[in-house]
């Protein structure tokens, strides 16, 4: 338990720095394709304001996780995509915001996407 807590304070101060880092002037070129063929291997589970949800099968490469963000997200600049390969390991439905996402189930996620920086944070477990 003590090591969920310390991975989620970890990835909360990873994303508040990706976030803080500025919005980048970076426009989404990527091509329709490559959107829908990640889209392919991923499932839309929640959708909120500014957090989405996303099951992406085992297999994602970094580029099918950007491609899948960058579509979920759209022209929304304000926008996360939490990503995990296990459905039953991510929230049902998306919390308002970032701090609002289980301890529990922030370890188990994979990556994460922020669209106003246009990073994305791929997440790996610590074994003890």
């Amino acid at each position: 338990m003590k090591s969920q807590f310390k991975l989620a304070v970890a990835l909360s101060t990873l994303i508040t720095s990706a976030l803080s880092f500025g919005t980048a002037d970076v426009q989404a070129q990527q091509s329709r394709p490559d959107a829908e063929k990640a889209m392919s291997t991923c499932k839309l589970q929640s959708d909120a304001e500014a957090l989405a949800v996303l099951i992406c099968e085992k297999g994602w490469t970094e580029k099918s996780l950007r491609d899948a963000g960058k579509s979920v997200c759209g022209a929304r600049t304000l926008c996360n995509v939490w990503i995990w390969d296990d459905a039953a390991k991510a929230p049902k439905n998306s919390p308002k915001k970032d701090a609002d996402i289980a301890k529990t189930e922030a370890a188990a996620a994979a990556a994460v996407w922020a669209n106003d920086s246009q990073s994305l944070l791929v997440l790996s477990k610590v074994r003890r």
